[in-house]
């Protein structure tokens, strides 16, 4: 199963790091699961920049879990919306 965890943009990279992420894919079997963490953050991506929208065209993720707090609540349902429509 391909699961993608993304951090959306809005956190900011100097202070606020998706290491809760991280121990969720450290606590999947990777034999049976790929897992991508996508720090949108990080690389300055919005749900429409195309490099994020080119990355989840390639992995196809089955499953998709967006971190979300109050300050990037918007971000983060057009992130849900543009993988929704492109799957």
């Amino acid at each position: 199963m391909k699961i993608a965890l993304i951090w959306p943009l809005g956190f900011d990279a100097n202070y606020v790091l998706p290491i809760a992420l991280g121990y969720l894919k450290s606590n999947l079997d990777n034999n049976q699961h790929d897992v991508k963490i996508i720090d949108c953050a990080l690389n300055n991506w919005s749900s429409e920049s195309k490099e994020f929208q080119r990355l989840i065209s390639e992995f196809q993720p089955d499953v998709v879990g967006v971190s979300c707090w109050s300050i990037n609540y918007r971000e983060t349902v057009e992130i849900a919306n543009s993988i929704k429509a492109e799957n």
